[in-house]
Formats: C-alpha cells, sequence, structure tokens
C-alpha cells in the first residue's frame, strides 16, 4: 500500500533532540515525539465520550496506536499498530553557538548578552525555556533544535482497513498541530506545528476527513471562538466512540462528569459535560511575530506568578511570588502554586514537590500558553486543564512537601479551586475572556 503525505512546517522552535549539543544530533524531529504528543490529545478527546471507563480508553487507545505485547490490560488482541508512520527526510538541526563568531539565532539576538537588560524582550524567551533549556543569564541555549519555518513530511499508510481507527488518528495529530506540540516544553510555547498540505495519495479518507472536508485539515483554527477547547472537527469524531463493541459501547456522545476527571479531557459546556473541563481564550493583543508574542508572555506569566513587590533584590524585575514570602518562610501551608505544576524550584536548595509513597514525583503543568496566527498577526492563546492534581493511581498517599536539601521540611496544601481561579486570572491578564465571563 502506497504512503499518505501530510506536509508539516514548524512554527516555534522544536527542542527534540538530545542533552548534549556537541554530540550528533541530526534526527530533530522523532515519530515516536509525534506519536506520543497524538496519544495525549487522543486521551484528552476520548475522555469527552468515555468519561472515566479506562477500560474502554484502554480499548480505544490500543485499537488506533497499537499496544506494547506486555500490556495484558489493554483490552485488545492485537499489539502492532494498525497505521504506520514515518518522516522519510529530517529537518536541518541547529545547535547552539558555543563560540562568540558563530551565527545568533535570529530569534534569540541576546545570546551571550551577560544579564541583558533589553528588558520584556528575549530574555523572557529564555524564561520560558526553563533552565533544562536555557540560561537566563546569559540568554543562551543548552540543546539543538529544529528552527521556525522548517518544512517536513510525515508519511502513513494502514497496515489493515479501519477507517475509525484512521479518522480517530488523524483528528489526534490534528488537535496536536492546533494546540500543543512536540518536544519539550510545549506547554510554555515550543514546539509547534502547523499542518500546510495533505496528499491521500489514493486513499478514502474516513470521517471527519472525508474528500468533502480536506481543506479543514489545514485550514486556520477559529481560537476566537474557543472558550472551552473543543473545535467542529473533534465533534464529529466523537460519534466513532458509539460504534465500539457491546461492552464499549456508550449511549450518550458526552459523558457528564460528576466530579473532577482524572486526566486532561477537552472541554464542553457545563451544561452538556456536567462541570468545567477546560479554561481557554484567545488574548486580545497582537503581535508582528511568534517571538514578539513569547516575549510578551514570558514577562506577563513572571509577573503574574511573582506580584509581591520586593525592593532590595539584586535582579529586575524586583518581584517574589507570595507562596515564598507567606509559606516558604511564613506561617501559610496553603501552596495554590502548586496547582500550575510541581515540582516548584526556589533556590538550590529549596523546592516544592509532592511525594508519593515517599518518593518524588511531577506533576505536568495543566495550563498551556501558545502563540498562534490570527489574520496575518500572532496572538496568544492559553488554556487549562481543570483535571485532578495527581492520578487515581496515587490512591490519595501523597503529599506535598517543602523539601530543603532534598529533605521534607513542610507540609502544604493545595486548595482544590486554586487552578480554577488562577487559570481563570491568567486569562484575563492576557486579555482574554474567560468562559465564566461569557454570559
Amino acid at each position: 500500500m502506497s504512503w499518505s503525505t501530510i506536509h508539516l512546517q514548524v512554527t516555534t522552535p522544536l527542542f527534540n533532540a538530545g542533552h548534549d549539543p556537541t554530540g550528533d544530533q541530526d534526527t530533530g524531529i522523532r515519530v515516536s515525539s509525534i506519536l506520543g504528543a497524538m496519544r495525549f490529545w487522543f486521551r484528552a478527546m476520548a475522555g469527552v465520550h468515555l468519561g472515566p471507563d479506562l477500560a474502554a480508553l484502554r480499548y480505544w487507545e490500543a485499537r488506533v496506536f497499537g499496544r506494547a505485547a506486555s500490556d495484558t490490560a489493554g483490552g485488545n488482541d492485537q499489539a502492532a499498530a494498525p497505521i504506520q508512520w514515518r518522516i522519510p527526510r529530517q529537518p536541518p538541526v541547529t545547535r547552539p553557538p558555543v563560540r562568540p563568531q558563530d551565527k545568533k539565532p535570529t530569534w534569540l539576538p541576546s545570546y551571550g548578552v551577560e544579564k541583558p537588560r533589553d528588558q520584556g524582550e528575549d530574555r523572557w524567551i529564555v524564561y520560558l525555556l526553563g533552565q533544562g533549556l536555557g540560561n537566563l543569564g546569559d540568554c543562551t541555549l543548552n540543546r539543538s533544535y529544529v528552527e521556525p519555518g522548517q518544512p517536513f513530511q510525515l508519511w502513513f499508510r494502514q497496515r489493515h482497513n479501519d477507517p475509525q481507527a484512521l479518522g480517530l488518528a488523524l483528528t489526534s495529530l490534528w488537535l496536536t498541530c492546533a494546540f500543543g506540540g512536540i518536544g519539550a516544553r510545549t506547554r510554555r510555547g515550543f514546539g509547534g506545528l502547523r499542518i500546510t498540505g495533505f496528499e491521500p495519495n489514493g486513499l478514502p479518507l474516513p470521517s471527519p476527513w472525508d474528500e468533502t472536508d480536506t481543506m479543514s485539515f489545514k485550514a486556520p483554527v477559529e481560537y476566537s471562538a474557543l472558550t472551552r477547547l473543543m473545535a467542529k472537527p473533534m465533534g464529529r469524531s466523537l460519534r466513532v466512540f458509539q460504534n465500539a463493541p457491546d461492552h464499549h459501547r456508550k449511549p450518550a456522545t458526552v459523558h457528564r462528569w460528576e466530579a473532577t476527571p482524572p486526566y486532561p479531557v477537552l472541554g464542553l459546556s457545563p451544561a452538556l459535560s456536567g462541570r468545567e473541563t477546560t479554561n481557554a481564550g484567545l488574548g486580545s493583543d497582537t503581535f508582528a511575530s511568534w517571538n514578539e508574542a513569547l516575549q510578551a508572555a514570558g514577562s506577563m506569566w513572571r509577573l503574574f506568578r511573582a506580584s509581591e513587590d520586593t525592593p532590595g533584590v539584586p535582579y529586575w524585575p524586583k518581584v517574589k511570588t507570595p507562596e515564598w514570602l507567606n509559606t516558604i518562610n511564613g506561617t501559610d501551608d496553603r501552596f495554590a502554586l502548586g496547582a500550575l505544576g510541581l515540582p516548584v524550584g526556589f533556590k538550590k536548595d529549596c523546592s516544592v514537590n509532592v511525594l508519593i509513597n515517599g518518593e518524588e514525583a511531577r506533576r505536568a503543568s495543566p495550563l498551556w500558553i501558545r502563540p498562534v496566527p490570527f489574520r496575518g498577526e500572532w496572538r496568544l492563546f492559553s488554556f487549562a486543564f481543570l483535571s485532578q492534581l495527581l492520578p487515581p493511581e496515587s490512591h490519595g498517599n501523597f503529599d506535598v512537601q517543602v523539601l530543603r536539601d532534598q529533605r521534607p521540611s513542610k507540609q502544604l496544601v493545595i486548595p482544590p479551586t486554586a487552578l480554577a481561579e488562577l487559570s481563570l486570572g491568567w486569562l484575563r491578564t492576557i486579555g482574554a475572556r474567560p468562559p465564566a465571563e461569557e454570559r
């Protein structure tokens, strides 16, 4: 069977290479990373219909992506993925400059400048990259990356004919490009992709991506209309789940959540889904480029997290987080900041993390920040998944602790309403209209 081709383009720096910036890193985009992102968005979509039925979720995920032979709970006799994916030619990989005469990234002109004072500009991109990918002190990078604008192709073909699985896989890829990304720091705007072309090569496309709708596969997303992270193609894809075998069939298209979802789930009106599962919104400011959008996002994010004026500190802006002042170094035991992801590092010898059975774990940030194209310019689109702090497998046996020299020193509490309140506050900060203010 011949390969079908999806044409893709990198929109923001994509960090998918290894940790050694001087090593052999010719592979800038890995198929496994694309499939990993597709699985995440598949689960978020499936959760709208399947709810907390993890057996049904495993069945469908195995049907679309395959499963490991050792996964005895997969609920599907087939182990091999029904669809093969391939990147026939890698886009070029850019390595961080290591000498003064090396070419600097055009999107990071302060590269190598010690403590740049061009406030509110490129240093905030490095701030969003985090300590693993960049050094804020001199605006340098630690990892190789694929430059924005680089095109590449993603090929796919079916091992056997399963139009339902193919339709859900293509919707998962569409979601990855519309709302997420691949590689490191996708939740802070990096690793973005967009679909620029689609060549079925004679393959009959399944719903919702049939021949009459192929153009919408690469059409711009109407981000301004989204306050709950649900777009038209997903609604039609959800109908596929109703055609499952009897023991996985669900009578309704939308699951009504009685409790907070245990994993990220796309959002619909609470009138349909029972409760809010996402908060989303498009910022009001426009920017000439993606990097200007992320510069603004980094500056706003820093001031949103650290809102307490603190004169005399040896850095700019002269602010600290309320949690550092009142919780870490005060008597308060509330740690709302933890709702935005754990661990949270304060100093080399002080951090806050979640301990499960005494072992350090982590929770990826539920809040995403994405620069998106909008009528020839760029704007910030942001959303948060209102899911549980930790999955149900932890059985509640976890503690949030202040760790000093990696030893627990103080138990903290993350208020259950913190994530919803913080995400709405952040949407107001970027000038978006939160869902709670629609009416």
